[in-house]
């Protein structure tokens, strides 16, 4: 008994490193489809294009803030479409204090997938209220959102929701549209 014990803990072992090299190779990353975004022009004024080809995602984001926004919030919601052919219960369902985000984006580790290409492509506030400007970002890759190795392959759909504090306001809706991809690596990525 003590023999056969053994022997199915190093199946089980075995079993653990082959599925780990496996998906050692591959990385997981989103690949947005298309994007409806609605402003409220009291407060931003908003345009994503999305350039895509076979193997990425580039996309551009631009903002008009046109009044202070004071305690700003987004709510963040992704569906997942798990072969069932219609969205289930949402798998992340999140309300971020963006002045929070902005001092400590590591606190939100979903949020900060998104939080760390916008930084890399264009320049984000600072703080709190959230100023009056233009705020540009160029080339933002879906390549580098790494996703974690929990995600399977799958449509998705994320609703970005900003709020404002004072009036509970809408500031701006948009809702993302993709797939999830296992992407086999290459010499020069990162996996």
């Amino acid at each position: 008994m003590l023999l056969l014990r053994s022997r199915s803990v190093h199946l089980f072992l075995v079993l653990d490193v082959v599925q780990s090299v496996s998906l050692a190779r591959y990385k997981i990353i989103p690949f947005v489809t298309h994007a409806n975004v609605t402003n409220n022009s009291a407060f931003i004024n908003a345009t994503v294009e999305i350039i895509a080809t076979a193997s990425e995602n580039r996309i551009n984001f631009d903002f008009t803030v046109a009044q202070p926004i004071y305690g700003p919030r987004l709510t963040v919601v992704l569906w997942l479409d798990l072969a069932a052919g219609a969205l289930q219960a949402p798998f992340y369902n999140q309300t971020i204090d963006v002045c929070s985000l902005l001092k400590n984006p590591g606190a939100h580790r979903m949020v900060l997938l998104v939080y760390r290409e916008l930084r890399r492509h264009g320049t984000l506030p600072t703080g709190c209220p959230i100023p009056v400007g233009l705020y540009k970002f160029r080339g933002i890759s879906t390549n580098q959102m790494r996703l974690p190795p929990f995600f399977t392959q799958s449509d998705f759909m994320v609703d970005i929701i900003g709020l404002t504090s004072m009036t509970k306001a809408h500031t701006i809706d948009t809702r993302w549209y993709g797939v999830i991809n296992y992407v086999k690596c290459i010499a020069a990525d990162r996996c």
